[in-house]
């Protein structure tokens, strides 16, 4: 063959070549770009919140209502949350009438919002407003802990996951904010650096931490334990001096999950309104607050 030739099939050979490896770098590139986006954006929880107020003692939510609520939802833990004044319940069946009325009148649910939960955020949900001066105890089996504490103000801890059957999986810490004077730093020793401190001053009490996992459209609540005087339960969701005393109780509707991009570009409002679920009585009065947690 002529030397030209030769030279002709080297240069078709080399062309073939890097024609073969400029596609498997293409194609890599392009899996390694759908595999980071399928990383990088997470389902979020998207739950309904409301805190009911009635009088202190009322009828209806410290005996009606719970006769269709689940109490033993979180087993484990249901004799440390009952010696502490706290009462959770899952609702089964139905939506009781006296329920819905109470969640569609504002004088009784005057802030319901939808919240969004990416995967790992951790959420407090207030149970009322700063109080100057509060005190409680803690229970652990027999025994008693007394905390007196000012500027307080009573919440539930909340982080929420997504899980692959469509449920979601809440996680509950008591936590109580208070004026105690911090420093504004605190060390991050996993990253070597100190961060600037937002937060107020907290007890937390991981001990009576529950978790939770609900169905879409799902109802769960939690309240108190009158008979516990005394109690971070008790106290948490009872206030007296106001109109003769004012009890409340938390209600969650779970949702659906929403994706990063999802969270980013619509409203709450609109999300919750995109529900596949029929029409709730929190829906109908979802524009009275917003709130996105990013």
């Amino acid at each position: 063959m002529p030397r030209c030739g030769w030279l002709a099939l080297i240069a078709i050979f080399f062309c073939t070549l890097s024609g073969c490896l400029g596609t498997e770098q293409i194609e890599h590139a392009s899996f390694m770009k759908r595999f980071q986006n399928q990383t990088i954006s997470p389902d979020h929880a998207l739950i309904e919140v409301a805190l009911l107020e009635q009088p202190v003692g009322d009828d209806f939510i410290n005996q009606k209502l719970w006769e269709q609520f689940d109490e033993w939802i979180a087993e484990d833990h249901h004799a440390a949350l009952d010696e502490n004044g706290f009462r959770i319940g899952q609702l089964v069946g139905p939506i009781p009438g006296g329920f819905q009325r109470l969640l569609l009148d504002k004088r009784c649910s005057s802030n319901p919002r939808g919240l969004i939960f990416p995967a790992g955020k951790t959420v407090p949900i207030y149970l009322g407003s700063i109080l100057p001066h509060s005190s409680f105890e803690v229970v652990h089996g027999n025994a008693r802990t007394e905390v007196t504490l000012d500027q307080v103000r009573y919440c539930l801890n909340v982080s929420a996951r997504f899980l692959s059957d469509g449920r979601t999986k809440l996680t509950f810490t008591p936590k109580v904010e208070n004026g105690e004077p911090i420093l504004p730093f605190r060390a991050v020793p996993e990253k070597s650096i100190w961060e600037v401190r937002i937060e107020r001053a907290c007890n937390e009490y991981p001990e009576l931490s529950w978790d939770v996992t609900l169905g879409p459209n799902q109802y769960f609540i939690v309240g108190a334990r009158l008979e516990r005087e005394r109690t971070l339960g008790q106290t948490a969701f009872t206030e007296f001096g106001v109109q003769g005393g004012v009890q409340r109780l938390l209600v969650i509707r779970n949702c659906r999950s929403v994706t990063s991009l999802e969270a980013h570009e619509n409203s709450v409002e609109e999300l919750v309104r995109a529900d596949k679920a029929p029409p709730l009585a929190l829906q109908a009065t979802m524009p009275v607050s917003r709130a996105k947690i990013h």
